[in-house]
């Protein structure tokens, strides 16, 4: 299980990240959502920019780091 907790992030770019960490591709997001893959890549391209990183690895290590979000066995 993955959880999210407190950032700076909108509750938005949250939701995105959160879904990331469970393994979602934008897609999945997108239809979980109920947004289009447009709007998945614009999120992340802001939370890339916003938390200074370049690619997906980077962004979870930084959540994980943050204590954005964490992984629990349950």
């Amino acid at each position: 299980k993955v959880s999210l907790k407190r950032g700076t992030l909108t509750s938005r770019e949250k939701e995105i990240v959160l879904l990331c960490a469970k393994g979602k591709r934008a897609v999945e997001i997108a239809d979980c959502l109920d947004i289009s893959m447009r709007t998945v890549e614009a999120h992340k391209t802001n939370i890339f920019k916003k938390i200074h990183v370049h690619n997906m690895a980077e962004m979870l290590r930084y959540a994980y780091k943050n204590r954005l979000i964490s992984f629990n066995d349950d």
